[in-house]
């Protein structure tokens, strides 16, 4: 029989945490809830957790570089 910790899914290497996509957009992450509050960037929240598609950070970072 499988633990329950076994039977929990992968998690998705493509979300990233606020720390994380910080890091990648070079802002802090007051600035980048900043940019989520403004509409900027799209995001996924379960529960209190917020994360960031990888492909959103860089459509970002591409716009702004424009």
């Amino acid at each position: 029989m499988k633990s329950p910790r076994e039977t929990l899914p992968e998690p998705n290497p493509d979300l990233w945490t606020l720390t994380q996509a910080a890091d990648f957009l070079d802002v802090s992450r007051k600035q980048l809830l900043d940019l989520i509050r403004q509409g900027d960037l799209r995001y996924v929240q379960r529960g209190l957790r917020i994360r960031i598609h990888r492909q959103e950070l860089e459509r970002y970072r591409e716009r702004s570089a424009s």
